[in-house]
């Protein structure tokens, strides 16, 4: 079993992590506000249905990260677990499955910045922009690092099946 300081450094390196990749969204924010648009009429066409799709992709990530966030941890834990035979897994394991889904889940919640910032060079709205910026920032909060969510998580596959 980890004791609570080494998973306390284990978490502040995983917070660092998710920090940065909440850091790019702003950095998405300011190249799309800064950098300016593509002119309009090139993507006329496609803009309209580009929007809708990027609209529909952020909603669902927003609303889904929100509804499978643990079932999906809980269910690797288990799915872990059973690769060892039903054993208990180590605390390092889970620090090491937590670790990768809080990467995995931050990329999938800049998504919609990324389509925000691809729009915005197609030459949408800047307002509409910001939108795109912000709903990604709520997913990226949504599903941050939380200590006791790990401590859940590392007593949760300690347990025997």
């Amino acid at each position: 079993m980890i004791n609570e300081d080494a998973l306390k450094v284990k978490f502040r390196a995983i917070n660092k992590t998710w920090l940065a990749l909440l850091a790019s969204i702003l950095s998405y924010a300011v190249v799309g506000w800064y950098v300016g648009t593509i002119e309009r009429s090139l993507f006329a066409h496609l803009l309209e249905n580009v929007q809708l799709l990027g609209y529909i992709v952020s909603a669902s990530i927003l609303f889904g990260s929100l509804f499978f966030r643990k079932k999906l941890l809980f269910s690797r834990i288990d799915a872990a677990r059973r690769l060892k035979g039903g054993n208990a897994l180590q605390a390092e394991e889970v620090v090491s499955l937590y670790t990768g889904f809080v990467i995995i889940s931050s990329a999938v919640s800049e998504v919609s910045a990324i389509f925000g910032l691809a729009l915005c060079f197609m030459g949408i709205d800047k307002e509409i922009f910001l939108l795109f910026i912000i709903a990604s920032a709520m997913a990226m909060v949504l599903n941050r690092p939380r200590m006791e969510e790990l401590q859940h998580a590392v007593e949760y596959a300690g347990e025997m099946s």
